[in-house]
């Protein structure tokens, strides 16, 4: 296909601005209209993108740092953003009816300065145990949250899924964590609780490294 034939990209439906540095990541709330963006220079805003006007705005990280990365995910509820900057720390933030709060509620120091970005977790994941005493990871689907929510309620620790057939026994339900994920070496990957604070496992685990239920030996 020639280059005089491809079609120009389209008009933005609005520009917003205001960053005084470059904008390094964004990502939109996932139930309401709103965006936020993270700067080289540290700073994180919240954008209202009916209005198409910055609702609040702070200073995130170190300014000599900047930010890697914002995060939102409707496992963290509502009223939840994470941001990510180079001066190795992964901060949450509460959404308030004003903007965002001064104080992040939780700070971990990763110790990771490199250039990746952290992901959240996207799926439950049920831990389950076969006859060989390995653990195998499933990915519950969206529709079976409810039911696991109510099992908990009740003080049930198993669930009934197709994906237990084979299986020769019980399958326990952890309690849903928020992860974020973020590399303090270039050849490791971390889990971090963000109901904790805590590091929950290093991939890949050495000898010394403490036992942990996640397994990626299932997982290819």
């Amino acid at each position: 296909m020639s280059f005089k034939s491809k079609r120009p990209p389209p008009d933005p439906v609005a520009v917003l601005r205001g960053h005084r540095a470059s904008v390094s990541d964004a990502c939109f709330h996932p139930s309401r209209p709103i965006l936020f963006t993270g700067s080289s220079d540290g700073e994180l805003r919240i954008w209202d993108t009916i209005q198409h006007r910055m609702v609040s705005s702070l200073w995130a990280h170190n300014s000599a740092h900047g930010i890697i990365a914002v995060a939102c995910s409707s496992l963290l509820g509502n009223n939840k953003v994470i941001s990510q900057g180079r001066d190795g720390t992964v901060k949450c933030w509460d959404i308030e009816e004003g903007g965002i709060s001064r104080t992040p509620s939780l700070t971990i120091r990763t110790n990771s300065y490199h250039f990746c970005k952290l992901s959240l977790v996207k799926k439950p994941i049920a831990n389950t145990k076969q006859g060989n005493d390995e653990t195998v990871n499933i990915e519950l689907p969206n529709d079976s949250t409810g039911k696991m929510a109510k099992d908990q309620e009740e003080g049930s620790n198993t669930f009934e899924n197709p994906l237990q057939v084979g299986l020769t026994e019980e399958t326990s339900v952890e309690e849903l964590k928020y992860v974020a994920i973020a590399g303090e070496q270039s050849s490791e990957v971390e889990l971090w609780d963000l109901n904790t604070g805590e590091k929950t496992v290093r991939l890949p685990q050495d000898d010394s490294a403490g036992s942990s239920s996640f397994s990626v030996k299932q997982r290819g």
